[in-house]
């Protein structure tokens, strides 16, 4: 695929954002729904705003992304602490300002690394779409970051489109203490459980991530007895999501959300 140029990036979201509210609640989404991971990593570029796009265009209606905050206290799109792997540069992200991110280019796509408010943009006024916000790592106070995803995703995006997720059950529990409605997803990086069904229910009240490998249907039953959505990961092929779909989950994970799409459709 052809990269686009940072410009032209910015230009289709602007385009895509639009001025009035997007409501094609009528248009059938596949169940479970494919979610592309960190927009669709293996297709495009890791957390980029033009993999994001790119996605939306070719008719996903679900995301991932990972949300870093500077030490300035600025919220930024980045999977890893380092950002060795994924951009042009060296360092640790946790211990740049803003200033010192906005230099950072993506090795694949040469965009910049983008904020949480850019990121979203593309999605404000539309209502088929659903997004998971992952949080990685704060500098001081855990409500303040909490409250800033919280705040500035609800600035921009519709009511109910999107979940505050985590594997820190510190991040998860302050999301539901201090927004007792907010979707919110406690994950865990193995097969559904009833430990997991319980940590997500104490956590976070209303979702839980989990491994697609090893988990049982039962588990996900109890899940949905206990009143917890189910997000599964990594599905790929179209082999696992019709295995994903058996167990019962509500969302899947993919880094090829595009080419499972089309693959769907066939």
């Amino acid at each position: 695929m052809k990269t686009p140029t940072i410009l032209a990036t910015i230009l289709a979201a602007a385009l895509l954002a639009g001025c009035a509210t997007v409501d094609t609640s009528a248009v059938p989404v596949e169940s479970p729904r494919v979610c592309a991971h960190r927009g669709g990593r293996y297709e495009y570029d890791d957390n980029a705003v033009g993999g994001f796009v790119a996605s939306l265009k070719a008719g996903v209606r679900g995301y991932e992304t990972d949300i870093r905050e500077t030490v300035d206290g600025e919220l930024v799109i980045m999977h890893d602490a380092k950002v060795d792997r994924t951009t042009t540069s060296t360092g640790d992200i946790t211990k740049m300002t803003l200033a010192e991110v906005r230099k950072l280019r993506l090795k694949k796509s040469g965009e910049p690394v983008p904020t949480l408010a850019e990121l979203l943009r593309p999605f404000a006024g539309r209502k088929d779409v659903w997004i998971e916000l992952e949080m990685k790592s704060h500098q001081g106070d855990v409500d303040a970051y909490t409250r800033k995803i919280h705040d500035t995703a609800a600035s921009i995006l519709e009511p109910g489109t999107f979940a505050i997720i985590g594997f820190n059950p510190e991040h998860v529990q302050s999301v539901m203490r201090q927004f007792p409605d907010q979707k919110s997803s406690f994950t865990v990086a193995r097969p559904l459980d009833d430990r997991a069904i319980a940590d997500a229910k104490r956590y976070s009240g209303n979702g839980v991530g989990t491994f697609l490998k090893g988990t049982k249907k039962e588990m996900v039953d109890k899940a949905h007895a206990a009143g917890l959505r189910v997000a599964m990961w990594m599905i790929n092929t179209k082999e696992e999501y019709e295995l994903a779909k058996s167990l019962g989950a509500d969302t899947v994970t993919s880094d090829y959300p595009v080419r499972l799409l089309t693959e769907l459709k066939k």
